[in-house]
């Protein structure tokens, strides 16, 4: 096959496109449902957050991951349904 191209222009090619799948590959991990709670005037604690999880164990809904970062909790649920139910609780 000729190619008619300088090398500049197949490399230039060649970057965009390892650049379009370096920038897609966060699309082949699903999301996880999760309610964020934060406060505006004070940080959440660590109680807060216990608090959070009793209240979800009480209820037997589903979740796999509890974090507390920079003032804001973090929860993270199984499915669709139980984030719904996590946010009224």
């Amino acid at each position: 096959m000729l190619n008619k191209y300088p090398a500049w222009k197949n490399g230039l090619i060649l970057l965009a496109i390892v650049l379009g799948m370096v920038y897609s590959a966060p699309n082949l991990f699903p999301d996880d449902p999760a309610v964020q709670v934060s406060h505006e005037d004070q940080e959440v604690s660590e109680a807060d957050l216990g608090r959070m999880t009793m209240a979800l164990q009480e209820v037997g809904l589903g979740y796999f991951n509890e974090t507390l970062t920079d003032g804001t909790a973090l929860v993270r649920f199984n499915t669709l349904d139980d984030q719904l139910r996590g946010k009224s609780i």
